[in-house]
């Protein structure tokens, strides 16, 4: 098995596109992002990163939804 950098928790669409909750293996923090490399070793159009807490405040503005995924 291979390391993964940026690794999906979750992805949700909306009306102004894809938002993807990435974890950051290296440093255990969070980001919102637009796209994340199939290989999952990028990731781009971030919106917010951060602790977990605050990364989710963002997450729940943007999808609306709150969802624990740890």
């Amino acid at each position: 098995m291979s390391y993964v950098a940026y690794e999906i928790r979750m992805t949700k669409e909306t009306a102004t596109g894809t938002r993807h909750l990435v974890q950051c293996n290296y440093t255990n923090k969070y980001a919102i992002a637009g796209w994340v490399g199939s290989t999952g070793s990028s990731m781009g159009t971030v919106e917010c990163q951060g602790q977990y807490d605050y990364v989710m405040k963002k997450w729940k503005k943007i999808v609306g939804k709150y969802v624990s995924v740890t």
